[in-house]
């Protein structure tokens, strides 16, 4: 809200006439003042001293949503350090990348600069569990489930009120392959639909693109007061074929169906905006997003990004494609209690009691699903659980389902890669995109290990009904600005000091993060750079491209970094 208590920029006069029923205005420039890093707003009050009278004197002010924001972004000269990588192919590997073998190493600052690393997240409350308090199931016979398109809606199917869809997707291409849908109940989470459930009717949809026909087995509708035991209600819908090369809805009456006190028992969610921490974010013009394509670049439709590299270890992370382009929000700046200026100078969020111990994805070309899955979501949830995981090793599997072991414990706390990577690799395995997987977190969730073990001889299996059931109660927190998007995560690129603060400010207010690097060791690769204390710190090799996702999850700056000992 502008007043006359805000900054004046300029002052400025017009000599121009107005006729009645006619537009007319001036223009002027101002230069913006040297102020602290932050968001500043800019608007306008005409007519400040009611010099000209008006029947309205009270609307010369530049509304709120009409002022122009401005985001000053910090680009105070980073000091020497480097951020902390984990890696996804265990510890004990003989043709090791690494040097030292623990399974993480150190990039400097001036070498993420000259690598443009582009770094992925999603958002979490790390102050309030989530419940789910209305979900939907339903189960589908189909043999191609990557042409099955499935919406939850509210409201009539062609104009509805809310929607949502079960499967990752850009423009026609569903992430999910041709396979067929699982012979278990599907179970999503549609708790957001929660505060209008009651006033419209909910929907099934199946937009068929195949020519083979399917059918939709059951269809319903439960209400939780207490996700942890049976609902108070569940709504049975009807069912119906799915014709050939062609959609069909059906429904669960649930407009009226409940109670004042069953309204009270779903509305308000837990899973709320408010956080004290906030992303203030924006889709870039088109001359930054180009910059940022041709760094992280775009992804090719037919190209196998999961590389068998180092004796048999899998690559797999894909690039955006030009839909993930078109529809990413950039972060510009974290707002928090916790200013900018005061953040430690080391953070390592791995050596909390919520960081899963060192996984292995061995040849599947899963990082995605292990950065973003494995590390990411199991660190958040048991930060947002306060589970303690520090006791935790990789171990063989006795199961015989991962060659490259498995977590020896606490597998009902820690989350499957498979549970993510089913979904978004397309039925095949050559990788997916970390923004896709990023965004299914937050839209579907994700479920445990104990749910859905990790199977490195199966990369198309869908989850089973319990899977689907734990997954709804593991998901990220929605973002004002992003909640009917599909996107649901973010991203930027590190090209200078500024992006440097603004990925430790991100670490700082407890966030792991992913990146991509280059492990294709043709040509050069990241763990080229390594030295004998497993630090990169180049500022001369030029921008490689990128196959393989890593997490990070500290830095270490000025008297803390030392190069020669960043374990001490």
């Amino acid at each position: 809200m502008i007043t006359e208590s805000d900054t004046l920029i300029i002052d400025s006069s017009y000599d121009f006439g107005c006729p009645v029923g006619e537009v007319n205005g001036g223009m002027t420039e101002f230069t913006v003042p040297s102020v602290d890093p932050g968001v500043y707003y800019v608007g306008a009050i005409i007519d400040a001293t009611d010099a000209i009278a008006e029947l309205n004197e009270s609307n010369n002010t530049t509304l709120p949503e009409d002022t122009a924001e401005f985001i000053i972004k910090d680009d105070t000269a980073a000091p020497a350090g480097a951020f902390k990588f984990v890696n996804s192919w265990g510890v004990d590997d003989p043709s090791s990348w690494e040097n030292i073998v623990d399974g993480h190493y150190w990039v400097t600052y001036k070498t993420m600069k000259k690598q443009e690393m582009m770094v992925r997240y999603y958002y979490n409350n790390f102050s309030n569990t989530y419940e789910p308090t209305v979900v939907a199931v339903f189960k589908l016979a189909h043999d191609l489930r990557n042409s099955c398109k499935v919406i939850l809606s509210l409201g009539n199917p062609a104009n509805p009120f809310m929607i949502k869809e079960l499967q990752s997707r850009f423009n026609d291409d569903i992430k999910t392959g041709a396979h067929p849908f699982p012979a278990n109940n599907i179970v999503l989470d549609i708790s957001e639909f929660a505060g209008a459930i009651n006033d419209y009717d909910l929907f099934l949809t199946i937009e068929n693109s195949s020519g083979t026909a399917g059918t939709i087995d059951n269809f319903s509708v439960e209400f939780y007061s207490d996700y942890d035991i049976a609902p108070f209600k569940t709504i049975i819908g009807t069912t119906a074929t799915i014709p050939a090369a062609n959609s069909v809805s059906v429904t669960a009456a649930t407009d009226g169906s409940l109670s004042y006190i069953e309204i009270e028992q779903i509305v308000p969610q837990a899973r709320i905006s408010i956080s004290e921490t906030e992303f203030i974010e924006e889709q870039p013009d088109s001359i930054e997003l180009n910059k940022d394509k041709q760094s992280a670049g775009i992804y090719q439709v037919g190209k196998n990004y999961n590389k068998i590299v180092y004796g048999g270890f899998g690559t797999g992370d894909q690039p955006p494609s030009e839909a993930e382009w078109a529809n990413m929000k950039k972060l510009r700046r974290i707002e928090s209690y916790n200013d900018m200026g005061t953040i430690p100078n080391s953070i390592d969020n791995s050596q909390t009691k919520y960081f899963p111990a060192i996984g292995n994805q061995g040849s599947e070309g899963s990082c995605t699903a292990f950065s973003f899955g494995y590390y990411i979501q199991t660190y958040t949830e048991a930060k947002e659980h306060n589970w303690n995981l520090s006791g935790t090793t990789w171990g063989t599997d006795p199961t015989g389902l991962s060659s490259h072991g498995r977590p020896n414990s606490n597998r009902d706390k820690i989350f499957s890669p498979d549970f993510i990577y089913h979904q978004i690799n397309s039925g095949i395995d050559e990788g997916s995109s970390g923004i896709i997987a990023a965004s299914f977190i937050t839209r579907v969730g994700g479920a445990t290990w104990a749910e859905m073990p990790y199977d490195t001889g199966d990369f198309t299996s869908w989850p089973s009904e319990n899977a689907w059931i734990e997954a709804g109660r593991y998901r990220g927190r929605e973002v004002g600005n992003h909640y009917w998007d599909f996107i649901s995560s973010g991203y930027f690129v590190i090209y200078d000091d500024s992006d440097i603060n603004l990925l430790k400010s991100l670490l700082s207010h407890g966030y792991c993060v992913s990146v991509s690097i280059k492990a294709n060791p043709v040509g050069g690769n990241l763990y080229d750079l390594l030295d004998s204390h497993d630090v990169a710190d180049d500022n001369t090799t030029a921008k490689m491209t990128t196959d393989h996702a890593q997490t990070i999850v500290g830095y270490k700056e000025g008297s803390t970094w030392d190069p020669s000992n960043p374990d001490n």
